[in-house]
């Protein structure tokens, strides 16, 4: 009893371990049935011509190539194409060729395999059946054209083809790596202007001259002169170098040159007999605005009624980029020194006056 209770369990035992490693080799083979193809993607500011040698394996001179994120990349079958013309007698570089240049005939949505963008590393991956039917697969790689900066074109990479498998030394590559190449071309950024007209408050026909006024960008920066006349930015800036203008006798000013964005004016000189304004007076520079048939922007000031306590340019202050009047050291100090000195000599005689009289009396 005992012994056929142990066949039957040996047989049962038997009966699971074909079933496991069949298991096994289905998933190895599954497995295997793909292959890696890693698009590490390389950018190029300079005009040079950068010659990269793909052999499937990894590259360790990149010719000063830097890694480009976020860029797109669509892998698509064209299996049959290529073997269409191979049997035509075509070479499968001949074929490549074709198939490269004329990318746009084989972008299909049923020949599409993915899609990858290229992470902070500039690394697309893909995992790829190795057959298309019964036949070594074939792709082709096309990279969407990238959004260009503020400064800079980024030109996108021609398309290529993989014809699978890829050998090196006589050994199938499992990961395949592949190093395509963008330039980049620097372009200086868009710029323009801005109009403005200083006018009363009260009055906005009657326009005043003398203003003066600084600029300053979104990032808290002031407006500065650089070399060769071009502008620059400081966010603690030596008042001699500050960009200021000046409203002229039909209280226009203008700035000119300025990347697009959004700045403001900041007065530091009120007009003769008016209030120095202490608001920021924002604006932005875009495509026309500095054109003569752009909005002009008005700045407005309203008259003294009373003693100014605006910042002041005399020998008794200096004005600040932010319109500080900071008065000279020593000035407060030297009035309450002389008070103190002028209590001392009065205390002083009242003591001899008093002491003397009371001498008098003894």
């Amino acid at each position: 009893m005992r012994r056929r209770k142990f066949l039957i369990t040996l047989l049962g035992v038997l009966l699971i371990v074909p079933l496991f490693l069949g298991l096994m080799q289905t998933a190895q083979a599954a497995e295997s049935d793909n292959v890696t193809i890693e698009l590490h993607k390389l950018a190029f500011t300079d005009d040079e011509d950068h010659v990269i040698k793909n052999t499937g394996e990894q590259l360790n001179d990149l010719q000063g190539g830097t890694p480009l994120s976020g860029i797109t990349f669509s892998v698509y079958d064209v299996t049959e194409a290529f073997y269409k013309e191979y049997a035509a007698g075509e070479t499968a570089e001949t074929i490549q060729s074709n198939i490269s240049e004329n990318a746009k005939i084989y972008e299909t949505a049923e020949a599409l395999k993915g899609t990858v963008a290229t992470s902070d590393t500039g690394v697309a991956s893909f995992s790829l059946p190795k057959k298309s039917g019964s036949r070594d697969a074939v792709y082709l790689f096309v990279e969407e054209q990238p959004a260009d900066t503020a400064t800079a074109h980024i030109e996108a990479g021609d398309p290529f083809v993989i014809a699978l498998p890829i050998y090196v030394n006589n050994a199938e590559l499992s990961t395949i790596m592949v190093y395509p190449k963008n330039k980049i071309k620097q372009v200086a950024p868009a710029v323009d202007g801005k109009r403005f007209v200083k006018i009363d408050k009260d009055n906005e026909k009657q326009t005043l001259a003398g203003a003066q006024f600084i600029f300053i960008n979104d990032a808290g920066e002031y407006l500065v002169k650089a070399a060769d006349e071009d502008y620059g930015w400081d966010n603690d800036p030596d008042p001699s170098s500050l960009v200021i203008k000046t409203s002229d006798k039909n209280g226009a000013f203008s700035i000119e040159n300025l990347a697009y964005g959004k700045y403001s004016a900041k007065e530091i000189k009120a007009p003769d007999g008016y209030v120095q304004s202490d608001q920021l007076i924002p604006f932005t520079v875009e495509e026309g605005s500095g054109s003569a048939t752009a909005p002009v922007v008005k700045v407005k000031n309203v008259k003294k009624t009373t003693p100014s306590t605006t910042p002041s340019t005399t020998p008794h202050g200096s004005t600040t980029p932010g319109g500080k009047n900071l008065p000279k050291t020593g000035e407060v100090r030297t009035s309450t020194l002389s008070l103190i000195g002028l209590l001392i000599v009065a205390a002083a005689v009242l003591i001899y006056f008093w002491r003397k009289r009371a001498l008098d009396k003894k």
